[in-house]
């Protein structure tokens, strides 16, 4: 079996996994590192936590392009820090949690607390700095 994890660019790794065909990425720097999403599944999560403990770095800055399934469900291994979004996507969130809470049957109070919640968003831009390596994020449309 081949690893999910393609190195694209130097420090920068896409992460494939089976939800949707979805691609999630890792950025590394020299002195932290970034997840981009966080999977369909808590194994997603786990495995991109671990490549990046690997790689010398703690998993804890994750970013959310936006806030569906395929991108939050697994991303609690890595969100134990700071976790960025669009200002958009806590409302995407929270509008999913019943179905959520329908799929996992559970309640929505804890269909809520399976997932990392944005801790800080941005309307416009917003840069990370890692050590040798920037990260911008922009605001487009679109999914």
């Amino acid at each position: 079996m081949s690893s999910p994890f393609e190195q694209v660019a130097d420090g920068v790794y896409a992460y494939r996994h089976d939800w949707a065909d979805g691609l999630c990425a890792l950025v590394i720097g020299e002195q932290s590192a970034v997840a981009i999403d966080g999977g369909g599944d808590p194994a997603d999560g786990d495995a991109m936590a671990a490549f990046i403990r690997q790689q010398g770095r703690e998993p804890d800055r994750l970013i959310y392009t936006h806030g569906h399934s395929d991108h939050v469900w697994g991303a609690m291994p890595l969100g134990g820090g700071e976790v960025f979004s669009h200002d958009l996507t806590p409302d995407l969130m929270r509008k999913q949690v019943p179905t959520w809470a329908a799929k996992w049957q559970t309640t929505e109070e804890e269909a809520a607390r399976r997932v990392p919640w944005p801790t800080a968003t941005f309307s416009q831009e917003m840069r990370w700095h890692l050590g040798g390596r920037t990260i911008r994020s922009i605001r487009t449309p679109g999914h």
